[in-house]
């Protein structure tokens, strides 16, 4: 399991560098410590998003994964969740797909 978050980790930090090269500011849920065990657990936005990026124009609601984790039950509850209609917000599934080193990068509507 730790090896999972460390690579969840680096993935959403260089999904948040790609953003920010774009000219988005970016948000993140902090961790939360939680039980008795003192375990670190991730929040997400809805429980589905991991980032959210703004700039002037345009809100991204963005769920990250590798292509290990890739599962079509995300995109399932990514378009079933619901955010205000427009053209300012936008639902996105990002993939990191390591042997091509590039995201492949989904609007779901």
């Amino acid at each position: 399991m730790a090896r999972g978050r460390k690579t969840g980790n680096a993935t959403e930090e260089r999904a948040c560098e790609d953003l920010k090269k774009e000219g988005f500011d970016v948000w993140m849920p902090p961790y939360a410590r939680f039980g008795k065990t003192g375990k670190f657990r991730g929040n997400d936005v809805f429980d589905i998003f991991d980032i959210i990026a703004t700039n002037d124009k345009l809100i991204r609601f963005i769920q990250v994964k590798t292509e290990s984790q890739w599962r079509s039950e995300v995109i399932d509850a990514i378009s079933k969740c619901r955010i205000p209609k427009g053209k300012q917000f936008r639902k996105e599934y990002w993939v990191w797909w390591t042997k091509t080193k590039g995201w492949k990068k989904r609007m779901i509507v």
